[in-house]
């Protein structure tokens, strides 16, 4: 299996991202993804994601958290363990003539991570926008995601051996949509944890008297144990 590491560079209130655009051949051809590349023989994944960084950006990683492992399971392109990481600091100046595509620093606001929310343009791969979210909790213990794709397209998602379903399926099943969930959402099987589907309410939305940014975290801790009651009910 072919090991990966991919690092998103967090400044507070933006990523450093890549813009995957100058190879031939390549896979995530026209996505915007983190940085990273290959182990090597030799590497462990820190000391992949540290060397990739510098390759890629000029900038020397001092402060990283190692946030969970991706499996990628694919019918077109070779499966793949990515080790996924997020740096806080780090020094040296930016340079942005990467051979790999074009870097920029995109707002976290901007990730269309749900329907309705960011920008478009910003193309990502569906199986991004879950690890995404749960990176943006900073709260989000060290987590294993499987996400299997059939060409280009995300067939399936597994959290920490837990089917998640698509984020379409759970906005369909659910009743949500533009940005309004369901409190008392009784198809919590088939949601997207990421979204914090829970009998408190939905990751989108603060209707049921949840933060946004703990929905997750509340999830996890009781949402598969049935309908109760609400926290500070």
């Amino acid at each position: 299996m072919k090991q990966t590491t991919l690092c998103y560079l967090d400044d507070g209130e933006r990523y450093l991202m890549l813009h995957r655009t100058k190879k031939d051949h390549d896979a995530s051809h026209g996505k915007w993804i983190g940085v990273g590349g290959k182990c090597e023989a030799d590497e462990s994944p820190d000391e992949c994601m540290l060397r990739e960084v510098k390759e890629e950006t000029g900038l020397a990683v001092t402060s990283w958290r190692y946030r969970g492992i991706v499996t990628f399971i694919s019918d077109t392109w070779d499966n793949e363990y990515m080790h996924l990481f997020t740096a806080d600091r780090w020094e040296g100046e930016l340079d942005m003539d990467c051979n790999e595509g074009d870097l920029a620093w995109i707002p976290k606001s901007d990730l269309p991570l749900l329907p309705g929310m960011g920008n478009t343009d910003i193309n990502l791969w569906e199986g991004d926008k879950i690890f995404l979210r749960l990176l943006m909790d900073e709260g989000q213990p060290f987590f294993s995601l499987k996400l299997i794709y059939v060409q280009d397209e995300m067939a399936e998602a597994r959290l920490d051996g837990q089917h998640i379903g698509t984020q379409a399926s759970c906005l369909r099943d659910s009743g949500c949509g533009e940005g309004e969930c369901v409190p008392d959402c009784r198809r919590q099987d088939a949601c997207v944890p990421e979204l914090g589907h829970h009998p408190a309410g939905c990751f989108g939305c603060q209707r049921a008297g949840v933060p946004r940014a703990g929905a997750l975290r509340i999830w996890r801790q009781e949402g598969r144990r049935g309908l109760g009651e609400r926290p500070g009910a």
